[in-house]
This record gives C-alpha cells, sequence and structure tokens, in this order.
C-alpha cells in the first residue's frame, strides 16, 4: 500500500509558492495542512513512520521547538518502528545551544539518537 504524505506548514505563502513551482498539488499522496506544527503534534492522534522536523523562522529556531512536551508528542506520534529526523542548526553559541538541548531532549525521549552533520551547521538528530 503507497504510503500517504502529511506535511505541515506555518506560511501560507510557503504553501502557495511550493504549490506553483514544484507541482506540488499533482501528488495525490500528500495532504499539507497550513498550521503550526508544534501545536499539531499534541492534537494530531495519527501515527507515522516517519517525522521529519525542520523548524525555522529564516535561520533561527522556531519557539516551542526545543521542549520536552513537543519532543514527547512527536514520540508518541511515531508508529512501531518509526524514526523522527529533527534538523538543527549550530552556527553560532545560541544556536548550538539550542540544538545540544534538542540532542538531550531526545537522548531522554529515545533509546536510540544518531547525530548526521551537513553542511558545516546543521546538525541532523535521527531518533528511534
Amino acid at each position: 500500500m503507497p504510503h500517504r504524505i502529511l506535511a505541515v506548514e506555518l506560511d501560507p505563502a510557503m504553501i502557495d509558492l511550493a504549490a506553483r513551482h514544484f507541482g506540488m498539488k499533482n501528488h495525490d499522496r500528500l495532504q499539507v495542512v497550513q498550521g503550526d506544527a508544534i501545536i499539531l503534534a499534541h492534537t494530531l492522534r495519527e501515527r507515522f513512520d516517519l517525522v521529519v522536523v525542520d523548524l525555522f523562522a529564516d535561520s533561527e529556531p522556531a519557539q516551542g521547538g526545543a521542549t520536552s512536551g513537543f519532543i514527547h508528542a512527536l514520540r508518541d506520534r511515531l508508529a512501531e518502528g518509526g524514526r523522527i529526523c529533527f534538523n538543527t542548526m549550530a552556527y553560532d553559541a545560541r544556536t548550538r545551544e539550542h540544538s545540544e538541548r534538542v540532542h538531550g531532549l531526545l537522548r531522554r525521549a529515545f533509546l536510540h539518537v544518531r547525530i548526521i552533520e551537513a553542511e558545516g551547521v546543521n546538525r541532523v538528530f535521527i531518533a528511534h
């Protein structure tokens, strides 16, 4: 059975841009929800095989993404054997601290957390 994709985007301009330039409306298995992913993580009851978190306001970490409540809500949205891929950036002391906070929260909520460093500033955590 083909997998369904649920995308959550806060900014309606980004949804419009994706629809116009990337043919997003042509994918029958893709559902795009305009809303706050942090709130939806607490309200959705559906389970997912993969949750990808990329929460930024420009290059700044989004408010509320580095909290125990959000991490536990993400964990509760995973199907058995599911994974979270959580992107952070560490380009100065403040964003490094944010990235380390996310890492620590993930380590407390999951048995396995792997770090992938990319492009010199991205720190991506794979948790399960």
